[in-house]
């Protein structure tokens, strides 16, 4: 959960709404379909090859201990017979963060401000595609995302003069 995060900027309730059927990892562009995310709208979200054969591995895991079908949840929780709440997916963040030793002062969402700054960065500052990733109507939006590495750009302009 932790990694899917960080590799596709999602929200938590895109994530808690993922189905095994809206993973499309053995394209020669492997993407994530978004269905019904924020305000509604549907999206693909391109993600690394790399990142898809983490998923390929998740996949024969879950495989192993159960049979899923492919519209079940990505993250099923037996307990509830049905998706993980999204607080369940903030717990398990917390508990992730705690076992990794990092502060547990972050939340599930700061996954996807830190995957939009690598993506601004590793795109040579394409705001455009940032927006389209993140599902963003409005660049004003992705903007607020990106302003801590505004400032950050910022820095080597004060050491000019």
């Amino acid at each position: 959960m932790c990694e899917l995060g960080l590799s596709t900027g999602l929200r938590v309730s895109e994530i808690r709404n993922l189905r095994m059927n809206h993973l499309f990892l053995n394209e020669s562009r492997p993407f994530i379909f978004v269905e019904m995310g924020k305000g509604g709208k549907s999206r693909m979200v391109e993600i690394d090859r790399q990142f898809a054969k983490t998923m390929k591995l998740f996949l024969k895991v879950k495989e192993k201990e159960e049979t899923p079908p492919s519209n079940q949840p990505l993250f099923y929780s037996k307990r509830a017979k049905g998706k993980y709440s999204t607080r369940a997916l903030e717990y398990s963040f917390k508990k992730c963060l705690r076992m990794a030793g990092i502060s547990t002062n972050l939340s599930i969402h700061s996954l996807r401000h830190t995957y939009s700054l690598a993506l601004y960065k590793a795109t040579k500052y394409n705001i455009r595609y940032v927006q389209k990733q993140l599902g963003h109507s409005s660049l004003h939006v992705t903007e607020i995302y990106l302003q801590s590495l505004m400032a950050e750009l910022q820095e080597p302009l004060q050491k000019l003069y």
